[in-house]
């Protein structure tokens, strides 16, 4: 069965349509089945982030920095992924008017955590408050830094660390979201924090 298309190929794909420029989406095409091919051998719970942005913005982005530079290739994919990104915020937007709701977050962060971002999708992290309304955890490893070096394209990580700002930054105004440090911008660590504002953290 053919696997679903990431929101970065279909935008991409629409923005290069036509006008005789269809040529590179046959490019990205082929440039995304050599690295899906390259890392067949990944977990399903790893695969699921490889196929649905990390190696989708690898083949879009080396195949926009063949017919322009890489700052150009840089802003374009950026906007893909942040306009995602808005779109999911959306979401979250509307949950949040929901009485009360905001008091689930940290505990929704937790579960969210666990069940995608853990060692068998490629993460370590250390669990530092997950309870009384607070999540706050240290990523020390993440596939999306590993893979994107190891193809050239570690810039491409801050896009993805900055997705998760818009997504999360004032949700609420009981909800405080921080964090310090990313892998992505070459610290040790990512220093998630989610917290209902009352909340004291150890």
């Amino acid at each position: 069965m053919r696997n679903k298309k990431s929101y970065i190929e279909r935008d991409f794909e629409e923005m290069f349509k036509g006008n005789n420029t269809e040529h590179l989406i046959l490019m990205m095409r082929e440039k995304l089945a050599k690295m899906m091919a390259e890392n067949s051998n990944s977990s399903r719970k790893k695969m699921a982030h490889l196929r649905g942005q990390i190696l989708p913005a690898i083949a879009v982005f080396k195949t926009l920095c063949s017919v322009m530079s890489e700052d150009d290739a840089f802003d374009i994919l950026r906007g893909y992924i942040f306009d995602h990104a808005r779109n999911a915020r959306r979401v979250y937007d509307k949950l949040m008017k929901i009485p009360r709701a905001y008091r689930l977050m940290p505990f929704a962060f937790s579960k969210v955590m666990k069940m995608s971002f853990n060692e068998e999708a490629g993460f370590a992290r250390k669990d530092i408050m997950l309870s009384g309304g607070v999540w706050r955890v240290d990523m020390t490893k993440c596939p999306y830094n590993d893979v994107l070096k190891s193809y050239d394209c570690g810039r491409l990580c801050t896009l993805f660390c900055e997705k998760d700002d818009i997504c999360n930054s004032n949700l609420h105004p009981k909800l405080v979201w921080r964090r310090t440090k990313t892998l992505g911008n070459g610290d040790d660590c990512c220093d998630f924090c989610l917290k209902i504002s009352s909340r004291k953290e150890v």
